[in-house]
């Protein structure tokens, strides 16, 4: 079941939005997240979030969604970086 989703949200969105969908907010909720639950909840919510605003800011610009989503998910992920080395984020 899981691959065909993949491969029908493959053929309609593109490889660039579902690969970064994938990898982007789970590396990003691993950063906040303590263990396996609380990090799987924050990355649906990093997806849920690039996605809306994604669409939103492509819909505004009248730009692609795809690329838009995905840069919105790189600042979320540079953005939790950025906190995390200036010493402002710690699991505990």
């Amino acid at each position: 079941m899981a691959g065909l989703t993949v491969v029908t949200s493959i053929q309609l969105v593109g490889v660039l939005l579902i690969s970064a969908l994938f990898v982007i907010p789970n590396v990003t909720a691993i950063m906040y997240g303590r263990g396996f639950k609380q990090t799987a909840l924050i990355s649906i919510t990093f997806s849920i979030f690039s996605v809306v605003v994604g669409i939103l800011v492509s819909y505004i610009f009248d730009i692609t969604p795809a690329g838009t989503i995905v840069l919105i998910s790189i600042g979320l992920l540079a953005g939790t970086m950025g906190i995390k080395s200036a010493g402002l984020l710690s699991k505990n």
